[in-house]
């Protein structure tokens, strides 16, 4: 059916206050700045209403790799479309050290993690 055969509704406004939540689909890309700033950070950072995505799961062992600790809970079990929400994250920031000396990072076609990671690897000492 065509939108223009669609029945139309009538929508009435507000008489009062509303009172409502909503929760909003995690951010792949606030997410991903959300790991950078807490692993930047000093000390123990909890995420909540994170993403588990593809791209996140990469940002996530990329910063494990280089030496952050980084806890999942509850730790994922992705189907086809891994695309859903976390009850949250905790990150263990450096204070804006990098602790591994080197590390490969792969982080598949995730652009937001390229860019993060790069510009924060340019933290690290030589």
């Amino acid at each position: 059916m065509s939108i223009a055969n669609q029945p139309s509704i009538s929508i009435k406004p507000l008489t009062g206050p509303l009172s409502a939540s909503v929760r909003v689909p995690g951010s792949k890309s606030l997410t991903n700045r959300a790991l950078m700033v807490s692993a930047l950070s000093q000390g123990r950072t909890r995420l909540a209403n994170t993403l588990f995505s593809d791209d996140t799961l990469y940002f996530v062992e990329s910063l494990k790799r280089l030496g952050f600790q980084v806890q999942l809970e509850p730790e994922p079990e992705l189907p086809e479309d891994s695309d859903h929400l976390s009850p949250s994250m905790t990150v263990v920031g450096q204070g804006g050290r990098i602790p591994a000396e080197k590390a490969d990072l792969y982080i598949g076609n995730a652009g937001t993690a390229a860019r993060f990671l790069l510009a924060m690897l340019t933290l690290g000492e030589e």
